[in-house]
Order: C-alpha cells, then structure tokens, then sequence
C-alpha cells in the first residue's frame, strides 16, 4: 500500500508525537526520556560495540601522523613527545569533523523543515546558511544535498524524527523520512552524513532507526540510504544499507550479547561472600 505524505505525517505525529521522546542530554552523552525511562541515544549504545573499521582508521590516522612528522623525533623525548601527539590526532579530527557536520545537519534540517511546512520546495539550500557563516565545507555539503533531491526527486516527509525501543533499552533522531522518485516513489529512511569515510558502523545506526520506526509506527520503509555529501567539492555518494532485515538481527543479537557482559561485569564487580 502506497501512502500519502499526509498520511504518513498523520501517522508519525500519532505514534510518535513531539513528547513521547524527550531529549535528556548531558555531558555523559546522549539519552532520551521515554515513559519515565532514561534510554541511551543509538550512537552511545553502539560505541559499547567494537567497529573494526573505525578502529583501524585511528590507527592509521596516527601512524600518518608520525610519519610526517619523523623529522622531529631526533631523541627519545621528542619520540615521546610525538607519539603523544599522534594519539590525539583522531580525536581533533572527530571534534573538528563533529562541529561542522551539527551545522550541516541544522542547516539541512531547516530546508527540509520550511519545504515541508510550506508544500514547496526552497529555491536553494545554501540560503539557508546564516550570511555570516561562510565555512566553505558547509557550502560545498549543501551545494551536494542540492544536487541529491534534484537528481533523485527527493520529496521530505519529515525529519529528525525521534524513535525508541523500551525492548532494546536505545532512542534516537533518525534524520529523514522521505520519498525517493517524487510522492508516488519508494518510502525511504535517509541517514545524512558528512564525514569523509563512511564506517562499518553507520549501517547499524541506520538498520536500528529502521527497526524502531517500524516498530513504533507501523511504517515500513522499502529502503534505507547513507547519503555522504562532500566538504570539499559539491558531491554526494548515496549508499544504501543491503539485507536491512540481516543487519537489524545482527544488531539485535550485538546488543543481546553486550547485555551479557554487562550482567556478568556488574555480578562479578558486587561483593560475595565465600562460606567454608
């Protein structure tokens, strides 16, 4: 069954409305407020999780760093002093990497808002970066998102949308509800990224903000996408999440595991008496 835009925002705004799932940040990271239960964001849940992709990213990263910077490490102080340094480099990239991309998702987040509300669609992305912010990355990624909703007819339903599951203990905002080839196309969960290199890891936030949707609506989206726009020159790479339905049971069964030894961790850690 093909629903309308309207329906489905009906839908979403019943199942899902503006208080069910309530942001509770704080410096320990991302939670949401669900019935009275604090649940950690999708992201926080999967960083318990080891992602061999990114995990070899930091250490490339590092290395690449030591070997521009050999030249300096004529003692073993100054080695010291350099390795130190490079185990840092991953985390100022990520920093660095992290405001920029907040900024693409809020700008991205008010053109998609405007054109839903309105029924028409914007003139141009980049007008919806403040004239006094001129970060060349945000403009090339927007410029890209552009380029994105007109070569695939982009139509947004919704955006940020905030889902949970209780059964999971997780919550998050998935990005964009939308249809891919005009409002009689593919209903579709789209997952904005930013980043230079896509990480093993994105397919899992994504299948677990498809699974909650599912869940929480009764909505099936026919496909899910990681759309990577570039900082650098204007393009954008659309990658779709394959055998959705495989990647949310390997999730489910990762999170089932970690569950485990978090159970056995916290018996272990709790004092016992041992009787002779």
């Amino acid at each position: 069954m093909h629903f309308t835009k309207e329906a489905i925002q009906s839908i979403i705004r019943i199942k899902l409305p503006a208080d069910l799932v309530v942001p509770e940040h704080s410096n320990l990271g991302h939670f949401y407020r669900v019935h009275g239960k604090l649940l950690p964001s999708v992201t926080g849940a999967l960083k318990l999780l080891k992602d061999e992709s990114l995990q070899n990213w930091k250490v490339n990263t590092a290395c690449q760093y030591i070997l521009e910077h050999a030249d300096r490490a004529s003692t073993l102080e100054s080695l010291a002093e350099l390795i130190v340094e490079a185990k840092r480099q991953p985390q100022e990239i990520f920093t660095d990497a992290g405001s920029v991309g907040t900024d693409i998702h809020s700008y991205r987040e008010q053109y998609f808002s405007e054109w839903i509300v309105t029924n028409k669609k914007p003139a141009k992305t980049t007008d919806f970066i403040p004239a006094d912010e001129n970060d060349i990355r945000a403009i090339s990624a927007m410029r890209a998102l552009q380029k994105f909703v007109d070569d695939y007819d982009y139509v947004p339903i919704a955006c940020e949308v905030r889902v949970y599951s209780e059964k999971y203990n997780l919550a998050g905002s998935l990005d964009d509800i939308g249809f891919l080839g005009g409002e009689l196309g593919d209903l579709v969960i789209l997952d904005l990224k930013s980043s230079n290199y896509l990480h093993d890891i994105y397919w899992k936030q994504v299948a677990m903000y498809y699974m909650m949707f599912k869940e929480n609506t009764g909505l099936k989206p026919k496909k899910c996408y990681i759309l990577q726009v570039s900082k650098i020159n204007g393009t954008y790479k659309l990658e779709e999440i394959k055998q959705i339905h495989k990647v949310v049971n390997g999730c489910k069964a990762l999170f089932k595991v970690n569950a485990c030894m978090e159970m056995i961790k916290n018996a272990r850690a709790e004092k016992q008496t041992i009787q002779i």
